[in-house]
Parts: C-alpha cells; structure tokens; sequence
C-alpha cells in the first residue's frame, strides 16, 4: 500500500477532501482493485500523521459513493464490481431537447434490456457534475458524459478534473469531444468548427440563388461561434455573401432570403422569424428559405418540412452502445447530414 503513502498533505483543500482524492485516482489507475484492503482508520492516520476522525470522513465519503465498503471487523475495502447481469449506466445530459431524446431513444434501443439506464441533467453547470459524480462513481458501470459547458478556461480546468474522476474505460463523451482531456475514453461527437461546412458544400450552387446568407446566431448557442466561422471560411472559399446577426429583429427580415439559425429547432427564434414573416406578409419556403442547425422528428412537420444541418443523432447513440458492447473505446466523428425540405 505504499502508493497510499505517496500522497502529499498540501495547505490549500482540506485534508479529507484530499485523501478523497487520492483513493479516487488510485482506484481509476488501477493501483487500488475490487476486493483490495485498505489500512485501518488507525494505520492511516499514524503513517500520514493526521487525526483519525479525517480517515474516518475520508472513508464514509468513499463508502457513500460506492467506492469503498465497510465489512464488520475486517476494515474497509475497494468495493468489489456487481455480478448483477444488467449494466447500470449513467447518462448526464446538459439539456433535455427533440436531438437529444433521438440520442437517447438510439441508444436505448441498441442496448435492449442489456442495460439500467438512468439520466440526469447537469445544465452545463460544472459544479452540477461534480455533485452527481460526487453520489455515482463507484455505483455505476458506464458514465455517458454531454461535455457542453462555458467555455473559460477555468471551467475547461474544472471540467478536465471532474472527467479524469472516472475511469477511461467506463468514460464516454457524446456530441463533445473535449480536447484538452488526456484520457483515453470513448467519444461520438460532432465537429462544430467543421461540419456545417461539409453540409452546405452539397448544396453550393443552390446558394448561389441569393444575395446574401443571413446567419442568425441566438445567445443560447454555446458553439455558434464556431460555427459562424466555419461558415464564413466556407463562404470565402466559394465567393459567397453572408452576414451574421447576434439574434432576430424584423428589421433582418426580408424576401428572397436564406436565414440559417444556429439553434435547437425547437428554440423561440423560429417561432419569432415566423410571426415576422407573417407580419410583414412573408410565407417561409417561399419569400423567406430557411436551414436550422439540428434535427429532430418535429423537422419534418415544421413550416411544411424544415430543412436542416445535423449531426446524426441516432447513429451517435449507436456508437455509445456499441462501445459498451464490445469494450472497445474510441473517438469517433459522427456523420453530418443536409436535410432538405420544404424551407429550402
């Protein structure tokens, strides 16, 4: 056990929370294995020169969690993985939204009664996700992660930290790949810097029709940004106009244009562009084309068919499963699609 005495007692954190820590990454790199002894509460405390009542809190942390389990009169142990047949797997979303129940209900598809699935929502709070992975490691089998936070790089560090928690092999990043993070865990992500691109390039001539592509970006879109570049370089490169608005006002609206909205379809941008148009005597589809930025089963019932630029939300799901199926974790880009309706 002498890893356990490698820790260095730093002023900054509490001690517990340290010992905490340390246990947790002795775990995740496979130092410390299901069924292996801990020292006794008395051990620990001599050999780190510390109270007894900080083990002990340190401990009943870890026995809370899951991580650890008291057996009367032996001490305490690296809890031993369940022999249950189901896996139990752990979804934290940052939102719940038509895309992402199309991932969801693609995954639980593949996995069949194979799995336990529960799903919470973290909100894109990073504190949020420190509290659940606070209650769940240990108790789960798979952690499904939605990486979508603010993009700081305080958080980005806070967020890094929370990942490094879980073990790579039971880690998986779904729409996100985080960059930044070391691990190797499995990831079925999109490429927002890239992607929107490759969708529009099937569509080049088609753009050619108008004067000008407005870009509405909305201010709940986390990675816009991203992709206002992406379509600005796209634009470059094809001698295309296009001028990008920070949200929607009539003064925007007009005929024979093509509005492109970096946001979930089910957002109020689209039902504001469609009292606009309604207002100003303009029908969407044929005064006003239109392309929202991802997809859901509501597309196609939408102002007649929106057309759309998405991820393929199911095949994301797919991936997911397939990883826990086979064991094998990988980063995979998912496929992008251009959705063509009646909008455009």
């Amino acid at each position: 056990m002498n890893y356990l005495q490698d820790i260095e007692i730093r002023d900054r954190n509490p001690i517990y929370k340290q010992l905490v820590e340390h246990i947790e990454s002795s775990v995740m790199k496979g130092l410390l294995k299901p069924g292996d002894p801990l020292p006794s509460i008395s051990q620990y405390a001599r050999r780190l020169d510390i109270s007894k009542e900080t083990v002990k809190k340190a401990y009943g942390i870890l026995t809370r969690r899951g991580l650890l389990e008291s057996h009367q009169g032996k001490g305490f142990f690296v809890r031993a993985k369940s022999r249950r047949n189901n896996l139990k797997i752990i979804i934290l979303s940052d939102k719940l939204s038509p895309y992402r129940q199309t991932f969801l209900n693609s995954f639980s598809q593949a996995m069949g009664h194979s799995a336990e699935i529960h799903i919470l929502l973290h909100n894109q709070d990073v504190e949020i996700l420190r509290y659940y992975l606070d209650q769940s490691l240990g108790k789960f089998d798979y952690f499904i992660i939605t990486p979508h936070f603010p993009r700081d790089p305080e958080t980005g560090d806070k967020v890094i930290k929370q990942l490094s928690r879980i073990p790579d092999n039971q880690l998986i990043l779904a729409d996100k790949n985080v960059d930044d993070y070391s691990g190797n865990c499995g990831a079925a992500y999109q490429d927002f810097s890239y992607d929107v691109a490759t969708a529009l390039s099937t569509v080049t001539e088609e753009l050619r029709r108008f004067p000008c592509i407005d870009v509405f970006n909305m201010p709940n879109s986390m990675y816009g940004y991203d992709v206002e570049l992406a379509i600005a370089r796209f634009c470059d490169r094809n001698n295309l106009h296009a001028s990008f608005h920070g949200g929607i006002s009539g003064k925007d609206i007009h005929g024979n244009q093509l509005c492109i909205f970096l946001n979930s379809q089910a957002d109020d941008a689209l039902f504001t562009i469609n009292e606009i148009a309604k207002a100003k005597g303009l029908v969407i589809g044929r005064d006003i084309k239109l392309i929202s930025y991802n997809e859901s089963p509501l597309c196609s019932i939408l102002f007649g068919g929106l057309s759309t630029i998405s991820t393929d939300f199911a095949q994301m799901g797919r991936l997911c499963a397939e990883m826990i199926k086979t064991g094998e974790m990988k980063k995979i880009k998912c496929d992008i699609q251009f959705n063509k309706r009646h909008t455009f």
